[in-house]
């Protein structure tokens, strides 16, 4: 991974001259040369996550748990080159039967409550009544991963994929967003301390969360834990990708 990543680094030292300058350009480069890496993402490539998640609400009270899998498909790239900022569009799939009880794999216990205050929760059908949209979203790769915001969409257009290529701009970006102990070194991201958009967890508002994207910018895994672990109420989130990380 660092090896690429540092082929990466080739076409940005001029970071603050152009990282900071990119604007939404609509017209995809066609050819980008060797002076700067092409987005590597590919029209039609697919993705299988799968998410566990854990709620311990409180001594002698059993824990709470769910699950979703999905694919995330490409079907767009709108790759901007240096100056610009890229797109990525994709499509979401469950991989559970919601009208079979015998194959669903969310829990109904598992409340909007749980569900708004976690990122890995916010990027799936972690609730039985989520539903998957049928249209592809589309991402700006602009920016570092942010939590998703709002009415939760499935899929989120967010998260699943950033653009490495963009190394320091990624890293300030992280910074700016995060609060208490942050990390973005290569392709991971990292936080830990207080977190005041928690909400239900209100005693406990702290987050800790690591992000893992492979060489190619596409989401590997997520650990997130909310709450203190020695105390309760608190909740473990854990999303991989089939295969893992490399």
């Amino acid at each position: 991974m660092r090896v690429l990543l540092a082929l990466f680094l080739l076409g940005t030292t001029a970071c603050d001259e152009t990282l900071l300058g990119r604007t939404q350009d609509p017209s995809p480069v066609v050819d980008m040369g060797m002076g700067f890496p092409s987005l590597p993402l590919q029209v039609g490539e697919s993705f299988v996550y799968d998410a566990r998640l854990t709620r311990r609400p409180g001594p002698n009270v059993d824990d709470v748990n769910s699950r979703y899998r999905i694919r995330i498909t490409i079907t767009d790239v709108l790759d901007a080159g240096e100056d610009g900022i890229s797109e990525v569009s994709y499509r979401a799939e469950r991989l559970d039967d919601p009208n079979d009880p015998n194959d669903l794999l969310a829990d109904p216990d598992w409340v909007p409550q749980f569900d708004a205050d976690s990122w890995v929760g916010q990027l799936g059908p972690s609730q039985t009544s989520d539903a998957v949209a049928g249209q592809p979203t589309t991402l700006l790769l602009e920016g570092a991963p942010s939590m998703p915001s709002g009415p939760k969409q499935i899929p989120a257009a967010t998260t699943f994929f950033v653009d490495l290529r963009f190394p320091v701009e990624l890293q300030e970006d992280w910074r700016a967003t995060q609060n208490g102990d942050f990390s973005a070194v290569d392709a991971l991201f990292s936080r830990s301390g207080a977190d005041t958009s928690i909400r239900f967890h209100e005693t406990n508002q702290t987050r800790s969360l690591t992000i893992q994207y492979d060489e190619r910018g596409v989401l590997c895994r997520m650990n997130e834990t909310i709450g203190d672990t020695t105390q309760t109420p608190n909740s473990n989130m854990f999303l991989d990708v089939e295969g893992g990380c490399p």
